[in-house]
């Protein structure tokens, strides 16, 4: 299986947004939230706040199976805990964000390239065109301010989230499973 680090990004509140980056932040649930329709997003809390680094995980094919963010300063031989929550995919794409930045149009403040010209008319679709542009890139990946975004492996469906957490019970890993091996 191949990676591509994709850089740094920094989470400067304690909450995690991990989601299709279509979806209002109005749609994320925390792990201990009963929903009665499907999970959308998730809404992960504490989070250690600081630099964060993506990684993304292919296959021998380049389809994307893992996109994982883990604090620089993560034990990497923390267990990763599969959490009972996971979210929709809806637009072929995921990311991992911090909460202050998703969806905010005004995060983004270069001139997006609309590659699938989007109609930007709703608040959060700036966001949501940026992150577009990115997972149509040769990596089908990459860091946006405040997090890091994936085209979805197979596509559309459901995916299983896991986490990371420190000795202080601060989530350190988050861990999106696009492509889990029968």
């Amino acid at each position: 299986m191949a990676l591509k680090e994709l850089g740094i990004f920094e989470i400067k509140s304690n909450k995690i947004v991990v989601s299709d980056p279509c979806y209002s932040i109005e749609f994320a649930v925390t792990e201990d939230e009963y929903v009665a329709d499907e999970d959308l997003s998730l809404l992960l809390t504490p989070a250690k706040q600081g630099k964060w680094k993506a990684t993304v995980y292919y296959s021998e094919d380049e389809v994307v199976t893992k996109l994982v963010a883990s604090h620089i300063e993560t034990n990497k031989d923390s267990a990763w805990i599969e959490l009972d929550k996971g979210i929709g995919v809806d637009a072929a794409q995921a990311g991992i964000f911090d909460s202050t930045v998703y969806g905010k149009d005004e995060m983004i403040t270069y001139e997006v390239k609309n590659t699938f010209d989007i109609d930007m008319d709703e608040e959060g679709l700036k966001f949501y065109v940026a992150c577009s542009d990115i997972t149509a890139e040769d990596d089908q990946a990459g860091i946006i301010i405040g997090g890091a975004v994936s085209v979805s492996g197979l596509g559309d469906g459901w995916y299983p989230v896991h986490i990371q957490r420190d000795e202080s019970n601060q989530i350190v890993g988050v861990l999106i499973d696009f492509y889990e091996e029968e």
